[in-house]
């Protein structure tokens, strides 16, 4: 608030937005191709930023997973070393429930639960991928999902890191079922 005028309930706020901030930009915004399980979101990690955040919407032309992999400089998958953990909230007619969940030493980091393959129904993403672009480091990613599965709703909330010190350039979705095209994926650096 800028300034206020008046007095009591009858008192006025004059409000002053700030200028955009250039320290986030969006480097990505693209839909599915729907004919592959796999969406790549190639090249989206440089020296230019330190974390990034990727958000995205995603159906699943039937109801299957959703697993996640970063990628090297050369944008091939790392197949190795993933180490995760956190919660699962869920909620159907009979109430309320919650569970731990996570993987030591992981092909992939995976919410390890379904996403249901019914015509508009999606999973949808919030990852914060810390420093990715740094080779001395580990990579950091925090992920926020929410998704239906016909009968139960979730959300999980998890984090963990990729363990070999390597420069990441990539981002990679791995669905159990080929990705609608219906699907959007965001992405967005942070200085």
């Amino acid at each position: 608030v800028k300034s206020i005028t008046g007095s009591g309930s009858t008192a006025v706020g004059q409000t002053e937005f700030a200028d955009a901030s250039s320290d986030v930009v969006k480097i990505l915004d693209t839909n599915a191709g729907g004919s592959s399980s796999i969406q790549a979101l190639d090249s989206i990690f440089s020296a230019t930023y330190k974390y990034y955040m990727i958000l995205a919407n995603v159906g699943l032309a039937s109801t299957g997973s959703m697993e996640w992999r970063l990628q090297d400089s050369s944008n091939a998958e790392i197949s190795s070393e993933y180490y995760f953990s956190g919660r699962q909230m869920s909620r159907n007619s009979s109430g309320n429930s919650g569970s731990d969940m996570g993987a030591w030493n992981s092909s992939t980091f995976s919410q390890q639960e379904n996403i249901s393959g019914s015509s508009g129904y999606f999973g949808s993403y919030r990852i914060f991928v810390f420093d990715p672009f740094t080779s001395t480091t580990r990579t950091n990613c925090q992920f926020q999902v929410t998704t239906f599965d016909d009968s139960v709703q979730r959300q999980i909330l998890f984090s963990g890191f990729q363990s070999s010190a390597a420069t990441h350039a990539g981002f990679r979705f791995i669905g159990g079922q080929n990705i609608t095209n219906a699907s959007n994926f965001k992405v967005y650096g942070y200085k």
